[in-house]
């Protein structure tokens, strides 16, 4: 008998500004920029008043700030599956800024890969050793180890952890159904100008994983720094 189950992870991009004085609306799409002009701000907003706008909008805030990025892609289909079977995935992630205190951008996974309709679900890695979270790497080679995982690897600069400076180093996507915080997977301190970064997304099933259809969320928030 075959053994085929199909997975896929739907990317969302969200930007969050939060100055000092103001706060700014979350935008969300695939490609966007944002550009923050001079205003006047002089008392706080309330976080509950903020309102989601059209990505292409413009967003005035107190000092001027550009940020725009750009994922590759926006759905992660890993096709079919078979136990032991070893599939990655990638996307890669792309900011400019001139932001003078650089940026951040978190990740986090609304749910491990899952299917509602039989409540079977593939659990988050825990690498070969079985240490690895979403705060911890831990290298990831065996093919008994099974689960979801991903590693960062830089392109033109040096902004993933230092945790995935090892080859074959993953990580847990922080899990939003647990409450788990999300974790930093790219950063800089300083103006950046088309800096990218690699994800690569791995799972890997046991010969008793139920045949069906999983999917879960990746959200990837870019914050500037103050």
């Amino acid at each position: 008998m075959s053994y085929i189950l199909y997975l896929t992870s739907y990317i969302l991009l969200i930007i969050c500004l939060f100055p000092r004085l103001a706060y700014a609306d979350i935008s969300t799409n695939d490609n966007w920029t944002i550009e923050v002009n001079d205003v006047n701000i002089t008392r706080d907003i309330p976080i509950s008043d903020k309102k989601k706008q059209p990505a292409n909008q413009s967003y005035s805030l107190q000092p001027s700030i550009f940020l725009s990025i750009n994922i590759s892609n926006s759905i992660i289909d890993y096709g079919p599956l078979s136990p032991t079977n070893q599939i990655y995935r990638t996307s890669s992630l792309n900011i400019s800024s001139n932001n003078k205190k650089g940026f951040i951008v978190i990740a986090y996974e609304n749910h491990p890969l899952n299917t509602t309709e039989s409540n079977s679900f593939i659990p988050d890695s825990t690498c070969d050793n079985g240490s690895c979270s979403e705060v911890t790497s831990a290298i990831w080679t065996n093919t008994l180890t099974y689960g979801f995982g991903y590693r960062c690897d830089n392109v033109n600069y040096n902004n993933c952890p230092i945790d995935f400076k090892q080859s074959d180093y993953y990580k847990q996507f922080s899990d939003n159904s647990k409450n788990e915080a999300g974790q930093i997977v790219m950063s800089d301190n300083l103006p950046l100008s088309n800096h990218e970064i690699q994800i690569t997304y791995k799972v890997n099933i046991s010969k008793t994983q139920p045949n069906d259809n999983y999917s879960n969320e990746i959200t990837y928030i870019a914050i500037p720094k103050y």
